[in-house]
């Protein structure tokens, strides 16, 4: 059992970093360069992934349904339409922006030019308190954390019906580690990304808007890949 056990944390670990998760957290962490932000973006994600999972594999287990193979692609589908959306939300969000330049005078007489992306939104005075909750940071993650384990429910049932977790309690202590390993592979991802979109930030003007539009399309590019693969029975 110990041996199970450890082994779903490290599965939940591996499954964290597969390419539709990546796609999707990337496309949401995009412009998270903030260590903390990134890290509470990630375990967004993996409790509601979490969650999800308790939730239909308690279902399953009560109620001796299963879930038929076309039920598994209708939910891989809609990961793939989701990804779509999650990619079109970054282009459409990157091309709202509009540089805002203005200039800065030291007391020594030396001027340097300050520019910072501002979003209609955004409000356009010097202040630059463009804070968001981290509430509502967090929602979004949450959410697509959801709709992946509901996809990825499938696959868990199959495997617990393979083991020797063949009561409530042990696959609700197995679903928990796994869960586990997924919020912790999820947080690392999301705190590396973080690393990149600050260098981006800081030294480049226009160069948080390319990446936001680079992350978008290849977001829609793996979401499109999804639904083909999920539209073969």
């Amino acid at each position: 059992m110990i041996t199970i056990l450890a082994l779903g944390f490290l599965i939940g670990l591996q499954h964290a970093l597969e390419g539709d998760h990546i796609a999707a957290v990337a496309a949401i962490a995009r412009n998270t360069s903030s260590r903390t932000k990134a890290i509470a973006q990630g375990c967004a994600w993996g409790i509601g992934h979490t969650l999800a999972l308790l939730v239909l594999v308690a279902v399953v287990m009560l109620s001796g349904l299963a879930i038929s193979d076309s039920m598994s692609h209708w939910m891989e589908f809609g990961v793939g339409i989701m990804l779509i959306l999650l990619g079109l939300r970054a282009i459409l969000t990157a091309r709202k922006q509009r540089v805002h330049v203005h200039f800065h005078r030291h007391e020594n007489g030396r001027m340097h030019i300050h520019a910072h992306p501002h979003t209609p939104e955004a409000p356009t005075d010097h202040a630059h308190d463009h804070r968001v909750p981290l509430s509502r940071q967090t929602a979004l993650p949450f959410f697509v954390g959801l709709v992946h384990g509901v996809a990825g429910s499938a696959g868990l049932i199959i495997l617990l019906a393979a083991t020797s977790l063949t009561t409530l309690w042990q696959a609700i202590g197995y679903v928990l580690i796994f869960g586990g390993g997924s919020i912790l592979g999820m947080a690392a991802m999301t705190l590396a990304f973080s690393v990149p979109v600050g260098w981006v930030q800081k030294r480049a003007v226009w160069g948080e808007v390319a990446f936001s539009v680079a992350v978008g399309l290849g977001v829609i590019g793996v979401g499109i890949h999804r639904c083909l693969i999920s539209s073969v029975v």
